[in-house]
């Protein structure tokens, strides 16, 4: 090798006494689909470090057919619940050896495609979805390409998926406005397409059904996931019916929004309306109302769902749904005087 050159993959291969592709596997670090030795690994890596020699990924990832990437497809960048899972995805897939690609989809099935598409150009391994519709043909699609794929947050048809249970988020809901006596309920359902939606709002319904109460069709209203559309929706609910006093909001960002539509109209959040929201925000209790939310563990759906797809590229053919469980937290908005942590 000429004093300067920078030595190869084949270099350190020759040196190492190994394949070219088992010099990729071992400097790529551990992995379910790696069937490197760890003894074979630390001498490619010492022969590697005595050569100077410095990783291509690209060149690897030619190499050995895997490009260590995940792709990650979620609604919409700028939303704080998909945020900060997309922030845990990521440095869990680093600590296993891999680099995250996040796209956003805008919650529409067409642009969802397109960006699976680019994805899918750029040679990830498998994809993470959490914007899914519970319609979604495009993932039969990707499924008999034969890309690895988890559907994280919310679940389309019969997929299996990584999340919580939402029925039961939404039910815990229920019941803690009715035991707090609360009879006239709203609900800001956000978007029927989404599982996460339905089931939540399908569960502060039973509830409610349980304890007697029955919540009328024009006290449920679908809407965005954002600030504006929750503080529209809550006040379309107050003119519908002035007297409701209490409302569920299946989204913070939602429940933020009705948060202010009822401080426009004169309501005292809490005592006048009692109001519920979901995820459970960093922000949530630090509102000048601190806001009532059921609280999901991000970060370990994160995990779950980077260890489902890793057991996949590995070749494991297990299919299972994980749904962790959820609490409620009690606070202000919904008439508690301190935070009260609800089973």
């Amino acid at each position: 090798m000429v004093r300067g050159d920078r030595p190869t993959i084949q270099v350190v291969a020759r040196a190492a006494g190994v394949h070219p592709s088992t010099v990729s596997r071992a400097l790529a670090g551990p992995s379910p689909t790696s069937r490197v030795s760890q003894t074979t690994a630390e001498h490619v890596r010492k022969v590697a470090r005595e050569l100077g020699y410095v990783a291509n990924p690209w060149a690897a990832s030619l190499t050995v057919g895997v490009t260590r990437s995940i792709g990650v497809v979620v609604p919409n960048l700028s939303d704080p619940v998909h945020a900060s899972l997309c922030s845990y995805l990521e440095q869990i897939a680093f600590q296993k050896g891999y680099q995250v690609t996040i796209v956003g989809s805008n919650d529409r099935i067409r642009l969802q495609r397109k960006k699976i598409e680019y994805l899918l150009e750029r040679r990830v391994d498998g994809l993470i979805v959490t914007d899914a519709h519970l319609s979604n043909p495009i993932l039969s699609e990707i499924d008999k390409q034969g890309v690895p794929l988890v559907l994280a947050l919310r679940h389309a048809d019969n997929w299996d998926y990584v999340g919580v249970d939402d029925f039961h988020g939404g039910w815990l809901v229920g019941e803690h406005l009715c035991q707090l006596g609360r009879r006239k309920l709203g609900l800001i359902q956000g978007m029927k397409y989404a599982s996460t939606s339905r089931e939540r709002a399908r569960g502060f319904a039973e509830a409610s059904a349980e304890a007697g109460i029955h919540i009328e069709d024009d006290h449920c209203l679908s809407s965005g996931f954002d600030v504006e559309s929750g503080y529209q929706a809550c006040r379309q609910l107050l003119e519908r019916d002035p007297h409701i006093d209490g409302i569920f909001a299946v989204s913070d960002l939602l429940a933020i929004g009705a948060m202010g539509a009822l401080l426009a109209t004169g309501r005292s959040v809490g005592s006048d309306v009692a109001l519920v929201g979901y995820n459970n925000l960093q922000l949530a209790a630090m509102l000048p109302v601190p806001l009532s939310s059921v609280d999901v563990p991000l970060e370990l759906i994160a995990r779950s769902a980077v260890v489902a797809l890793l057991g996949r590229l590995a070749g494991d053919g297990r299919r299972e749904t994980v749904r962790h469980s959820v609490s409620l937290l009690a606070r202000a908005s919904s008439g508690v005087s301190a935070p009260v942590f609800t089973e």
